[in-house]
């Protein structure tokens, strides 16, 4: 038999289009895999088959505007790796992973950070802890983790998933706290659909203050941030996305959360995304959602809300705790240092 040989491809090779094909034979039909290719940061990408048979596939792009260690940001030049995998063969891993290392070696990189797919707009993260996949959730094989870690990379960020199956919404604090904010002129609406456009054009300059500061955070063009949404408009219910605005109409914050379509109870709801903004008079705002939200829950019979992707540093991983939120699944990220950074 044939041994193994690695190819370096770009996206519009047939082979790496074939590699999208293998990617999906991984997964069961009715799963939630999904891996979008970010064109504005692609750099290069590797297949590796054995005779005709695909056996892996990684890409690598250089995103300049990633937000990383801003203290050492003169010194590093990041490679991001993303779109990976591979059989569960740890020879073809230690392949595919070793031309990645190479590749970054020769062009003077002094980091590989991944798996990130071009920047956190699109699939990052591996899942480390395995749970029923909900809706919106990216899905890899549990073994990606380990073929990563045997090959030099060790994690460096750990996000969480929790469940609330209590959805406790009498708390008096926070009641409290929504009435105080009502009275100093904060209004909170459901998501016009009907102008869709122009409420994604609030959040996307919400969204580029808000989490300017956030580890591995990227800008997004205002273009680019509505494509993407515009793609999941029929999955939008207004029921369940507030916009909080002041009295001058701009937004201080929103929730979003959808229902979760692969669970076949159809009892769960799914957080993916409260914020608020900085100014100390909207403190608490991002709980007063919340336990909106769990009431809104009740009163469509739902059973359980998912607290989706919470960073293990962020505040919102605080307020799942005060809502009652479970961990259940975990997400990691990895980094591989190809030479050491010296202190100026």
């Amino acid at each position: 038999m044939q041994a193994p040989i690695i190819h370096s491809v770009h996206f519009s090779d047939p082979l790496f289009q074939r590699s999208i094909a293998f990617a999906s034979d991984l997964y069961p039909a009715n799963g939630s895999y999904h891996s979008d290719i970010a064109h504005h940061y692609f750099i290069n990408a590797w297949v590796i088959s054995e005779e005709e048979t695909i056996l892996g596939r990684v890409v690598a792009y250089e995103n300049p505007n990633l937000i990383h260690d801003e203290s050492a940001k003169e010194n590093q030049k990041v490679l991001l790796i993303g779109n990976y995998e591979c059989v569960n063969r740890p020879e073809i891993a230690q392949q595919l992973i070793q031309a990645i290392i190479d590749f970054a070696a020769v062009r003077e990189y002094t980091k590989i950070i991944g798996p990130i797919s071009g920047s956190t707009w699109d699939n990052y993260r591996f899942k480390t802890r395995s749970s029923r996949p909900f809706l919106g959730e990216a899905i890899n094989q549990d073994y990606y983790a380990n073929q990563w870690k045997s090959n030099g990379f060790r994690d460096i960020a750990t996000y969480y998933s929790a469940m609330d199956g209590r959805l406790e919404f009498h708390n008096d604090s926070i009641v409290q706290r929504e009435k105080e904010l009502t009275k100093q002129g904060t209004t909170i609406r459901p998501i016009d659909i009907n102008l869709f456009e122009s409420e994604l054009q609030k959040i996307h300059r919400f969204n580029q203050s808000a989490f300017s500061q956030n580890e591995f955070f990227t800008p997004i063009s205002e273009e680019d941030f509505i494509a993407k949404y515009q793609r999941i408009k029929s999955l939008i219910d207004p029921y369940w996305v507030e916009m909080v605005e002041d009295v001058d109409h701009h937004l201080v914050g929103y929730i979003f959360a959808y229902e979760d379509r692969l669970d076949p109870s159809s009892e769960t709801v799914v957080l993916k995304t409260v914020a608020r903004s900085s100014k100390r008079e909207y403190r608490g705002l991002g709980l007063v959602l919340a336990r909106r939200l769990n009431e809104k829950a009740i009163k469509r019979g739902k059973k359980q809300i998912v607290h989706a992707y919470m960073h293990q540093k962020n505040a919102s991983l605080h307020c799942s705790e005060t809502m009652h939120g479970t961990s259940f699944a975990e997400y990691q990220l990895f980094e591989l240092s190809l030479s050491p950074i010296n202190p100026q």
